[in-house]
């Protein structure tokens, strides 16, 4: 029997780009402690967005790794939209990682 993709995981990945990471992740219905994971470093990247992550790598390269590539171009073409779709973006990071490591703990009992 093949995982169940959670409906309100699924609903939430419609606001992220179609190549990301996160999105793909939760199409596929991966594990929930990995969801998790990766919406938390999606979230730490776009917190530091000018700045330098792990071994000095900018924050904006490990996004575009991450499937944003797309989606930063695009931010970039329109300036005034720019913090507003961050704005959005983080919040649906940071709903998708609240409730993957809650649906993960579950799965422990």
């Amino acid at each position: 029997m093949a995982p169940q993709v959670n409906p309100i995981l699924l609903e939430l990945s419609l606001q992220l780009p179609k190549d990301s990471k996160l999105y793909l992740s939760i199409q596929e219905a991966k594990p929930y402690d990995a969801i998790s994971d990766q919406a938390k470093l999606d979230i730490t990247c776009l917190e530091n967005f000018e700045g330098q992550f792990k071994e000095g790598q900018p924050a904006q390269s490990v996004m575009e790794q991450n499937g944003y590539k797309k989606w930063l171009g695009q931010l970039e073409e329109d300036i005034d939209e720019m913090e507003n779709n961050k704005m959005r973006l983080m919040g649906a990071l940071k709903l998708i990682a609240e409730l993957a490591e809650e649906l993960a703990e579950d799965e422990d009992f």
